[in-house]
């Protein structure tokens, strides 16, 4: 009887469990449940095994209601981590979000008392299930059943690691997973999950897309493609990019808070930011590579390939190091926020400075930029040639509604934020008249409630709204170029070069804007921006969207420029 009731309580545990994770992929993690008009029962039983096989492991070392009350209470985390991460970035939770505690700052931020209490009812749940079967171990025959499960369900749960075994085995487990209908869709995360779950594509993102690599022709071709800085008198000595966290208007909200801009001599065009919300450092990485960030590589990508950047990445900041140019990167936040402190060397910036080398601490309040544009201002005047690239964080999310949708919070923290940087510029100008600098929003803030009830994001750019910005999820078929519209503001001497890169980059790519105002003003020699001259992929006759853009530029030029 007793060995009887073990057998219904491990089963019921079981069952709870696998019952837990079908409502959340249904009611939390939008997953596909007909395609075609067909249930997909097989990729819905298939995204059970990761959950299965947790079990099975933790099983060893907790008894089953324990067991099963700290998967499920887990899984109910993940998924609401991951709906707010989504809703507030259109960027899902990956595997390194999970294991990198660099980036633990910004928990604090978004932390509210409803995950204080989900946390709460998770240790008492946690706690009853252990007072009520406390000691509920495995036998030696279970063992020998748990062991045989696991080895069962395993090479289904970590298809992606198939490689280990052989290569042969991961062809022939790709075909399967491709048959089954569970391949790894790594170039678009929000779909990945919405076929295969959470658990599974949490594990699919603990590996990383590589490019394939480059043969000798193509190896040949890069180096045609490796140029240097081309002599120039008129090239600016000073060449300053400062991408503003969160910089946004259109013609009818927030312009009037870059008025400071218009009126230090900045002109506007648009870009295309590849984030929405966050991941500031994807757009750091397209404006400085000339590379898309959602091409052949995916996720974060310095937090996803800090490790596989190569130290001599071919960047716009090495080549003009080359050209005899002193390359500063400057941010006032923490310097391991994204890994900015192992990827900035990578680049070729002689020096990364954090919020701390600007003698402040960190905190979990958003420093003022003040702070970042007055230490920039004394390194620029230490050396006669200077590329820096500035990123700020005044104006980093969230923005609380004050009988408002979060609009009256962001535009108080927006117009002070354009207010310093156009007194920065002024006083680069009394340094240096002849210097280039370049503003850039980096993506849009994450106003989604606002921007949903003005218009600026039409209800199909949705799967889900709400009245509060976390309720909302973006539909995977949303308009990358009116989800990542943003403002940019230059302003250089010379009119003519400046109105011609206004022309000529307005509603590009910012992997395209770093390469029109290279070919503008800096002919640095950057093989990526050489091989989009080439093909003419960024010229106004290549009437492409943004998605066909991309994928033009090819995985060995990715793996030739970036990786080791």
């Amino acid at each position: 009887m007793k060995a009887a009731a073990k057998i219904i309580i491990e089963t019921l545990c079981i069952l709870i469990l696998l019952g837990t994770q079908v409502l959340l992929s249904i009611y939390l993690q939008n997953f596909t449940l007909y395609a075609d008009g067909s249930l997909r029962l097989l990729p819905l039983l298939v995204s059970l095994t990761p959950v299965a096989l947790f079990y099975l492991l933790a099983r060893f070392a907790f008894p089953p209601l324990l067991t099963t009350a700290l998967i499920s209470t887990t899984l109910v985390v993940l998924s609401l981590v991951n709906n707010m991460k989504l809703a507030l970035t259109n960027d899902p939770l990956s595997w390194s979000d999970i294991s990198s505690t660099a980036n633990a700052s910004v928990i604090w931020h978004y932390l509210t008392l409803q995950h204080v209490g989900i946390l709460l009812a998770a240790s008492v749940l946690c706690t009853l299930a252990l007072r009520i079967n406390p000691y509920n171990m495995l036998s030696k025959r279970g063992i020998a059943l748990n062991l045989t499960a696991c080895v069962i369900i395993a090479p289904i749960a970590l298809c992606s690691y198939s490689d280990l075994i052989s290569q042969s085995f991961a062809v022939q487990a790709d075909k399967l997973s491709k048959k089954l209908g569970v391949y790894y869709i790594s170039w678009d995360w929000p779909v990945n999950i919405e076929r295969n779950g959470l658990p599974l594509h949490l594990i699919h993102t603990s590996r990383r897309t590589i490019p394939t690599e480059a043969t000798e022709a193509q190896a040949s071709a890069f180096a045609s493609l490796q140029g240097h800085a081309v002599a120039d008198n008129n090239r600016p000595q000073n060449i300053i990019f400062i991408l503003c966290e969160a910089c946004w208007h259109d013609e009818q909200h927030f312009k009037s808070a870059f008025l400071p801009l218009v009126n230090a001599g900045f002109i506007e065009t648009r870009s295309v930011s590849p984030v929405y919300g966050g991941a500031t450092v994807n757009a750091t990485f397209e404006l400085l590579t000339g590379l898309p960030s959602t091409g052949s590589l995916s996720g974060v990508i310095y937090q996803e390939y800090a490790s596989l950047i190569s130290n001599s990445a071919h960047t716009l900041p090495r080549y003009l190091k080359a050209a005899g140019y002193n390359t500063t990167e400057e941010h006032n936040h923490g310097k391991q926020f994204w890994k900015r402190d192992i990827v900035s060397p990578k680049f070729g910036f002689d020096k990364f400075v954090g919020l701390e080398d600007m003698g402040q601490a960190v905190t979990i309040n958003w420093a003022d930029d003040e702070i970042l544009f007055d230490h920039a201002l004394s390194e620029l005047k230490k050396n006669q040639s200077n590329f820096m690239f500035l990123t700020t964080v005044s104006t980093h999310g969230p923005y609380p509604f004050i009988n408002d949708y979060g609009q009256g919070y962001y535009l108080s923290k927006l117009s002070t934020a354009i207010q310093r940087v156009a007194a920065f510029a002024e006083k680069v100008k009394a340094y240096d008249n002849n210097a280039l600098i370049m503003v850039v929003g980096d993506h849009k803030p994450a106003l989604n409630t606002f921007f949903y009830k003005e218009g600026i994001l039409p209800k199909d750019h949705f799967d889900t709204v709400g009245e509060t910005n976390g309720e909302f999820t973006f539909s995977a078929n949303s308009a990358p170029e009116i989800r990542g519209d943003v403002p940019v503001y230059v302003l250089g001497k010379d009119a003519g070069r400046v109105n011609q890169f206004v022309e000529q980059s307005n509603g590009k790519p910012f992997f395209c804007l770093s390469q029109i105002l290279d070919t503008d003003f800096i002919n640095s020699g950057v093989p990526a921006y050489n091989f989009a001259n080439e093909h003419s992929i960024c010229t106004n006759e290549a009437n492409m969207g943004y998605k066909a853009i991309v994928s033009l530029y090819p995985d060995w030029l990715y793996s030739l420029s970036i990786l080791k």
